[in-house]
């Protein structure tokens, strides 16, 4: 019986020790293959993500095609084209896709503003009159074409060695304010937070290159401030008018195809300089979800202009600069400040034309895929733990 006994307990052994090896075999078999196939299943899952968001993309321009052909043109986000999936005409198998589309020419481009206006701005926003100066000039100087510097500019040689200094190009981001000597206070505080005078420029303002205001999506805000800039009041009623609040409104049509449309409403005052009635440039925004991963691809659809926004020295005040400030900068110099949004991928642009809006077409695209596994599981374990501590703690 005790030979008998140890036989049982040796082949016990042997067995939980078989399993064990074999455990640790099938572990490096399946790591292994996790490591060679991870790439490749993730790549595969990028492209269908991509194919899905294009698909999506098309889709969106084909909606703006229709809306332009049947009104005569993209006015405003009221004739319904801001949600284009969502009459559910089109659909995805096997993922999430949404779809927004803004109107990024309802604000004011940067562009069309040279340092008498942003005095203008400035001073309106209590800021004063030497400081509004200085930081428009300095804007100016930063964004324009040449080394000459403004009466109260700053160019290349006026910056500290290893500071951001003028690009000499347009501004791309808002997060350019940040470097930009003389302005930099305005918009930030000593701690590098963004002031309120930061939200309210760029909530109003676009780094987005387009020549009109499309007063059919302009908020009021942004309304006020092109009034500011022609040196009249604010009428109270414009914004009203735009959007058939008051007036007369033909058809159902809360927007307006030209800016007579606007007086014969009731506004007392109608912005005219830089404005206009139509969308010139479209923000698209497109999200896909499949299991853990997520692409986002943002494209924006519109006029294509050649003029380069913010690239003429004569955008100063009466084209004033100090003498003897020109001085070349060398070639291809360090720590200038980029655009922010890194992370995402330039692509190539595409054409859309269609009747009613045949000069409209995708400009660029951003594209952006990421995994929303970490913080999930994260939570996951937070309230594992949090379960089992109450558990533990009733006993």
């Amino acid at each position: 019986m005790k030979l008998f006994g140890k036989r049982r307990a040796a082949a016990l052994i042997f067995v939980l020790g078989l399993i064990a090896i074999t455990g640790i075999v099938a572990a490096v078999i399946v790591e292994f293959a996790s490591v060679r196939l991870k790439p490749r299943a993730s790549s595969m899952l990028e492209q269908q993500l991509k194919l899905d968001a294009e698909s999506a993309l098309n889709a969106a321009v084909a909606v703006l095609r229709e809306y332009a052909e049947i009104d005569g043109g993209l006015y405003s986000e009221s004739q319904g084209w801001s949600r284009p999936l969502s009459d559910g005409r089109i659909v995805f198998d096997g993922c999430e896709v949404d779809v927004k589309i803004s109107d990024e020419s309802g604000k004011i481009p940067l562009g069309i503003m040279d340092a008498e206006s942003f005095v203008k701005l400035f001073e309106e926003w209590g800021i004063g009159s030497a400081s509004a100066q200085q930081a428009a000039d300095c804007i100016i100087d930063w964004s324009d074409s040449d080394d000459a510097r403004g009466v109260f500019g700053a160019e290349y040689e006026d910056y500290e060695r290893g500071t951001a200094r003028p690009p000499n190009r347009s501004i791309k981001s808002f997060s350019e304010l940040a470097f930009i000597e003389n302005a930099k206070e305005l918009f930030f505080d000593d701690d590098g937070n963004p002031t309120e005078l930061y939200t309210l420029f760029s909530e109003n303002f676009s780094t987005e290159n387009f020549s009109k205001v499309n007063l059919n999506s302009a908020s009021e805000k942004t309304l006020e401030i092109l009034c500011v800039l022609e040196s009249e009041d604010y009428d109270v009623d414009l914004y009203r008018a735009i959007r058939g609040e008051i007036g007369t409104v033909d058809d159902g049509k809360y927007w307006v195809e030209n800016l007579t449309d606007i007086e014969n409403r009731g506004a007392r005052f109608v912005p005219r300089k830089n404005a206009g009635v139509n969308a010139s440039l479209l923000k698209i925004e497109i999200t896909v979800r499949r299991g853990i991963a997520e692409y986002r691809l943002i494209a924006f659809y519109g006029q294509d202009s050649s003029s380069s926004s913010g690239s003429d020295g004569a955008r100063r005040t009466g084209g004033a600069s100090t003498g003897g400030s020109s001085t070349s900068r060398p070639q291809g110099s360090g720590g200038n400040a980029g655009d922010s949004s890194g992370v995402l991928a330039s692509q190539s642009s595409r054409s859309a034309s269609s009747k009613g809006s045949s000069s409209l077409k995708i400009l660029k695209i951003y594209s952006l895929l990421f995994y929303l596994l970490l913080q999930p599981l994260y939570l996951h374990l937070i309230l594992f733990k949090q379960k089992h501590l109450k558990i533990i703690q009733s006993l």
